[in-house]
């Protein structure tokens, strides 16, 4: 159960950022960016309830780097399948650092 809620948290975060990005085409105030907005604050607002459960189960110390990791992760590669977002070399490097120190932060 921990390990789903650690889950959802991450992952909501995750669509939250990609709906703010979504929402960035359209014109403030639209009815598409209003909706578009709104579930963001609605998926954030799920991030910061589950994230409360997370702390409870988890060592913080480990918890939050790991989560904002994975988050960082997450949108990245989004940011390359859903807006076609270029990657460079240096790019890479860099998550593949963060997958890295994913691992050394668990073990």
């Amino acid at each position: 159960m921990k390990y789903l809620l650690a889950s959802l948290s991450i992952l909501s975060a995750v669509f939250a950022q990609i709906l703010m990005k979504k929402a960035s085409i359209y014109q403030f105030a639209e009815k598409k960016w209003v909706i578009l907005i709104l579930l963001s604050i609605v998926f954030y607002g799920v991030t910061f309830i589950t994230q409360t459960f997370v702390v409870r189960y988890f060592p913080i110390s480990k918890i939050l780097p790991v989560s904002a990791i994975a988050i960082m992760i997450l949108i990245f590669v989004s940011g390359i399948l859903f807006f076609g977002e270029t990657v460079s070399s240096t790019q890479m490097f860099g998550i593949a650092l963060g997958a890295v120190s994913i691992l050394l932060i668990l073990n």
